[in-house]
C-alpha cells in the first residue's frame, strides 16, 4: 500500500471560506453548537475513537502499536520504521570544514524525546538531555544558538544545561484545596535565560489528522472560535497547517523533515548533499510511514454515568469550543481506501487561539501567546505509560487539573467556570478527560 503524500486540493470556495476564517478573531465562546454537531452521548462514550485504526491497548505501551488490519509486508514495514524511530543518529558533518552541516540537534533519536511514541518526560528526570523538551529554532538573523546538544566547532552555540521549575501562581479552588503551577526557567552555560522550550507530544494519529479536509477546518474556523493558518512551508502552499505547536505544517512529511534537521541535528534535505541525501528521503520515508500506521487507542470508559456527566461539564464548560470532538477524514479516491471516510475523535480544532499572557513565549513576537490546540485522544493513559510528563506547549502543566488552570485569553471563561466548580463536578471532568 502507498502511504506517501496525500496531497488535498483547495478550491475557490474554499479560499472563500478561508477569507472569512483567517480573519476571525479568538476572543471568547460562542455556545457550545459550534464545538460539535453530534449528541453528546455519541462523542460523549464512543470508545472506537479512531475506527478501524483503534487498538484496545491498554498496558505499558498503548501508542507504539500498529493499525490492527496492517499485511504483512506493511507490518514489515511498520517494524523497519519502529527501529529507525528508536535509532540514534550521529550528526552529520562536513567532511572538509568539520562543521555539522544541520542546523541544530536537540537529541539523537525520535524515541528519546517521544517516548514510547507518546509525550516526553520533563518533570522528574534525571537527565535533561533524555527528556523531552527542546529549544525552538533561532529566529531569522539570530546568532545566539541554544541547543540540548550543542554542536561541535559551533562558536555559537550554547548549551541548555537544566532546567528549573519554579512557582509562578497558586489556586484556591472552591473546597479549599491549593494548586501550585510551576513554570519553567532555562539554565543556559550556568545562568538564567529567559528562553522558548518545547516539550514532545505524541505521534499517534497524525496520519489520520493528515487526511482532515482542509474544508472542514476551514468551516469551523469560520465560527470564530479560532484562527487558520495557511502553511508557509515549500510545497505545501495553500494547504491549512494542522501540525506542530503553532501549526506550522500541513502534512507529516514536512513535520518529518523538520524534526529530522531541527531536532536530530541531520542536514537539510533542501540542500544538495551528494550521496547523504538518497538515504535520508529513504529515512524520512521510513519514518513518515511508520507514523501513518500507528494506531490510536481505544478510550477507557468504566463508568458511564460519570463519564458522561463529565463530557456534560466539559460542553457547557467550553472545552468542546477548541477540542472538536469528532471529524471524518477525506474519502479522495487516491487515498488508500483504509483511510478514506474514516470517523475520528482526535478532540481538537487545529486552529491557532490566544491563550494569554501568562502562557506567551519569550521574545516578543506578534503571535508569543498563539498556540494550536493540541489533541485530547489517549490523553488519559499518557501518565501510566511515562510518569513525569507534562501538558502544554512546554510542558510546565504536570497534571490536566494544572494546564486548565493556565488557560488564559479567550479561554479565559472556560478556567473561570472550571475554578468553580464543586469538586465532585470537577471529579467527573477529569474522569471524562482521563477516559480519551
Amino acid at each position: 500500500m502507498q502511504l506517501r503524500k496525500f496531497p488535498i486540493l483547495v478550491g475557490c470556495a474554499i479560499f472563500i471560506v478561508f477569507l472569512a476564517a483567517v480573519v476571525g478573531r479568538s476572543e471568547g465562546w460562542h455556545g457550545t453548537t459550534a464545538g460539535s454537531a453530534l449528541p453528546l452521548e455519541e462523542w460523549a462514550q464512543v470508545d472506537a475513537v479512531a475506527g478501524r485504526f483503534t487498538v484496545y491497548s491498554y498496558g505499558r505501551a498503548p501508542y507504539n502499536r500498529g493499525a490492527p488490519f496492517l499485511t504483512l509486508p506493511e507490518r514489515r514495514m511498520f517494524s523497519d520504521g519502529a527501529v529507525a524511530f528508536t535509532n540514534h543518529w550521529p550528526v552529520i558533518t562536513d567532511v572538509a570544514t568539520g562543521l555539522a552541516a544541520g542546523q541544530s540537534h536537540q537529541g539523537p533519536s525520535c524515541g528519546g524525546c517521544h517516548a514510547l511514541d507518546g509525550r516526553g518526560r520533563v518533570h522528574n528526570m534525571a537527565d535533561l538531555h533524555m527528556s523531552g523538551l527542546s529549544v525552538p529554532a533561532p529566529v531569522a538573523g539570530a546568532t545566539e544558538r541554544v541547543y540540548r546538544y550543542p554542536m561541535y566547532h559551533d562558536p555559537n552555540a550554547r548549551r541548555l544545561d537544566d532546567v528549573e521549575w519554579r512557582t509562578a501562581r497558586r489556586v484556591t479552588l472552591p473546597e479549599g484545596k491549593t494548586i501550585e503551577l510551576v513554570e519553567p526557567v532555562a539554565l543556559v552555560d550556568g545562568q538564567e535565560m529567559k528562553l522558548p522550550l518545547r516539550t514532545s507530544p505524541g505521534v499517534y494519529g497524525l496520519g489520520l489528522i493528515e487526511l482532515i479536509p482542509d474544508a472542514d477546518i476551514l468551516a469551523h474556523a469560520a465560527n470564530g472560535t479560532g484562527q487558520a493558518r495557511l502553511s508557509d512551508v515549500p510545497g505545501e502552499e495553500g494547504r491549512i497547517a494542522r501540525f506542530g505547536w503553532k501549526a506550522k505544517f500541513a502534512t507529516l512529511d514536512a513535520q518529518v523533515r523538520d524534526a529530522m534537521v531541527l531536532e536530530l541535528g541531520l542536514v537539510d534535505l533542501s540542500k544538495d548533499v551528494g550521496e547523504e541525501s538518497a538515504a535520508l528521503v529513504a529515512l524520512e520515508t521510513l519514518l513518515t510511514d511508520y507514523i501513518r500506521m500507528l494506531a490510536i487507542p481505544a478510550r477507557r470508559i468504566d463508568d458511564e454515568t460519570r463519564i458522561l456527566a463529565g463530557a456534560r461539564l466539559f460542553q457547557d464548560v467550553g472545552c468542546i469550543e477548541c477540542h472538536k470532538p469528532a471529524w471524518e477524514t477525506s474519502s479522495a479516491p487516491h487515498i488508500p481506501k483504509e483511510y478514506r471516510g474514516v470517523a475520528i475523535y482526535p478532540f481538537s480544532d487545529f486552529l491557532l487561539h490566544d491563550m494569554g499572557p501568562a502562557l506567551a513565549e519569550p521574545g516578543g513576537s506578534p503571535d508569543a501567546s498563539f498556540w494550536r490546540t493540541p489533541p485530547l485522544w489517549g490523553i488519559g493513559a499518557q501518565q501510566g505509560v511515562v510518569p513525569g510528563v507534562g501538558f502544554l506547549h512546554d510542558g510546565r502543566a504536570r497534571t490536566l487539573t494544572e494546564a486548565i488552570l493556565w488557560h488564559g485569553g479567550a479561554a479565559q471563561a472556560s478556567t473561570n467556570r472550571f475554578e468553580t466548580l464543586s469538586a465532585r463536578d470537577r471529579a467527573d471532568l477529569m474522569d471524562f478527560l482521563d477516559s480519551l
